[in-house]
């Protein structure tokens, strides 16, 4: 089945790998107080946790029910469950330091966005698909980041706050 060729650049943005991540923890807006012990929270993890090797290997759509809005690269299993981990260990740490933020009470979903999509045609999206046979990418993680993100109609913009090096134990 041949897609519509209908994907073009008004179709879909593609992340800029400068932006490429895998959010742990979702904090939302914070008060600039709330800084400093958001970075001792991921210090206190850093240095005592085997962050395991990341492991990507097929694509999604996002949200998971309903219109198609992003194209995920997903971790394998085996990565969610061992950054599930991490999560769990940085969210106690954020709670103990006063840090607020709401928790998720589902199961983690590694991924990284790879794309936002605006009115894609389901035959365009098997094509999509089909580019993703075989696929696998894995690396290691070199560091824990505090990020904020700037929206814009063109998308998201990601700086980097705070850098936390990762043991390499």
């Amino acid at each position: 089945m041949r897609g519509s060729g209908s994907i073009s650049e008004k179709n879909i943005h593609i992340t800029s790998s400068d932006n490429f991540h895998i959010t742990l923890v979702f904090l939302g807006y914070q008060e600039d107080g709330a800084i400093l012990p958001i970075i001792r929270s991921m210090q206190d993890i850093a240095s005592g946790i085997r962050v395991p090797d990341v492991v990507l290997d097929n694509i999604s759509y996002a949200p998971p029910k309903g219109v198609p809005h992003m194209i995920w690269l997903n971790g394998t299993k085996e990565t969610s469950k061992g950054l599930a981990a991490l999560k769990v260990s940085l969210e106690d740490e954020l709670i103990k330091n006063g840090v607020r933020f709401k928790l998720e009470n589902r199961k983690f979903n590694s991924h990284i966005t790879m794309a936002r999509l605006v009115e894609i045609p389901k035959a365009d999206l098997l094509e999509i698909d089909a580019g993703f046979k075989g696929f696998d990418w894995s690396f290691v993680p070199e560091s824990i980041d505090l990020m904020e993100s700037h929206l814009s109609g063109r998308g998201a913009r990601y700086e980097v706050l705070q850098r936390i090096k990762l043991s390499e134990d």
